[in-house]
């Protein structure tokens, strides 16, 4: 991992994310990572960022993984994700070019 925190490990079931003080478990993202003054930041505000898609035929679990293996799928930092669609017809080529 890049967080620098010592720890060994960074498996899903035991991953103490970027800031360590509060052990794995599902209500761990409402501990408070940290408490300044009258302020407080929840853990969840600080779990790692990002938009994801993924291009797939239907919105079903099988889709969605079929759709993954295929690597049909993007990813983020950036701004949000544009999806545009396309229906009828009439496409042309030239439309995909068209900016919004």
């Amino acid at each position: 991992t890049d967080s620098h925190t010592g720890l060994a490990t960074a498996e899903e079931e035991n991953f103490f994310g970027k800031h360590s003080g509060a052990e794995p478990n599902p209500k761990r993202v409402y501990h408070p990572m940290a408490k300044v003054g009258d302020s407080e930041y929840p853990g969840w505000s600080m779990v790692a960022s990002g938009y994801q898609a993924i291009w797939a035929t239907e919105n079903t679990r099988e889709a969605l993984f079929d759709a993954m293996m295929r690597k049909e799928t993007y990813g983020t930092t950036g701004p949000r994700i544009l999806v545009r669609f396309f229906g009828g017809w009439d496409f042309e080529p030239a439309d995909a070019l068209n900016r919004l």
